[in-house]
């Protein structure tokens, strides 16, 4: 799905994408590793600074994991030309997409404390 919505598809099929390689989990994995990164360098010793790229990365992970789909390089998945470009052809979807990523988290943070 990914793959079919970053090519600028909004409609998707089940179907297998053979471009696809086989270390593609391993590399959605770096956001992942960047956001730790950034709470265990930035966010304790600077909290404002810390949150804001968090957010800021938290912001940008589902077109990141878009971009992944397509070019299957960290450069350009981590590219901030490339990221803006798919936000914006997405657009209003994309937004309805964060604030529903931002909701599940502060559910968790709910259930949690």
């Amino acid at each position: 799905m990914l793959h079919s919505v970053s090519s600028g598809q909004l409609t998707y099929g089940d179907g297998r994408v053979d471009e696809i390689d086989d270390t593609i989990g391993f590399k959605a994995i770096a956001m992942g590793v960047v956001q730790i990164a950034l709470y265990l360098f930035v966010f304790r010793t600077d909290p404002p600074l810390g949150l804001a790229l968090l957010i800021l990365t938290t912001v940008v992970t589902p077109a990141y994991l878009m971009l992944l789909c397509i070019t299957q390089s960290l450069v350009a998945a981590f590219n901030p030309l490339n990221l803006s470009s798919v936000m914006g052809r997405i657009g209003f979807e994309y937004l309805v997409l964060l604030l529903f990523f931002l909701l599940c988290g502060a559910l968790n943070l709910l259930l949690r404390y």
